[in-house]
C-alpha cells in the first residue's frame, strides 16, 4: 500500500515539472513577440519614408517626392499642379500615411528650424520615431520623421 502511493506522488511530481517547464517556455517566447513587434513596425515606418520619397506624384515631371522636399520652399509653388509646396507634399503624402498607419502616426517635415509638413496627431504615447535626412549641404536639408503612436 505504502508503495503505491510513493508512486502516485512521483508520477503527480513528474506532471507538476512538466507544467512549470512548459510555462517558463511560453513566458520566454511570449516576452521576445513584443519586442520583434516594435522592431517590426521601425522597420516598417523606415521603409515607408524610403518609399514615400521614391514615389513621383507629378505626370509632367520625374520629380520625386525627396527632389520636390529637397527643392521647395514653404511658399513656392510646386513643380507641378497650381499648389504651394507645402500643400502640395501633404495632399500627396497624406492619403499613403493613413492607408498604412491608419490614424496613429505623426509625419513631419522640418527645413530650418520649423516645421514645413506636419500631418497626424498622437494622443497616446510614442513607441516609434524613425529619421531620414533629405537634401544635400549646399540646399535646405529637410529632416523628415515619422512617429507612431500605441493608442
Amino acid at each position: 500500500m505504502n508503495k503505491k502511493g510513493q508512486t502516485e506522488i512521483v508520477g503527480l511530481v513528474v506532471i507538476v515539472i512538466i507544467f512549470v517547464i512548459i510555462g517558463g517556455i511560453f513566458l520566454v517566447f511570449s516576452a521576445k513577440k513584443t519586442t520583434n513587434t516594435e522592431g517590426r513596425e521601425s522597420a516598417q515606418a523606415s521603409k515607408f519614408i524610403v518609399s514615400l520619397l521614391k514615389y513621383t506624384p507629378c505626370k509632367e515631371s520625374e520629380d520625386t517626392i525627396e527632389d520636390i522636399i529637397a527643392g521647395c520652399n514653404l511658399d513656392e509653388p510646386a513643380p507641378c499642379g497650381d499648389k504651394k509646396c507645402k500643400e502640395f507634399i501633404t495632399e500627396a503624402a497624406k492619403p499613403a500615411l493613413d492607408e498604412f498607419f491608419g490614424s496613429r502616426y505623426v509625419f513631419t517635415i522640418i527645413k530650418g528650424e520649423a516645421d514645413f509638413v506636419k500631418i497626424g496627431n498622437c494622443t497616446g504615447s510614442n513607441t516609434i520615431a524613425e529619421e531620414y535626412s533629405v537634401g544635400s549641404l549646399s540646399q535646405n536639408r529637410a529632416k523628415i520623421t515619422v512617429v507612431l503612436c500605441s493608442n
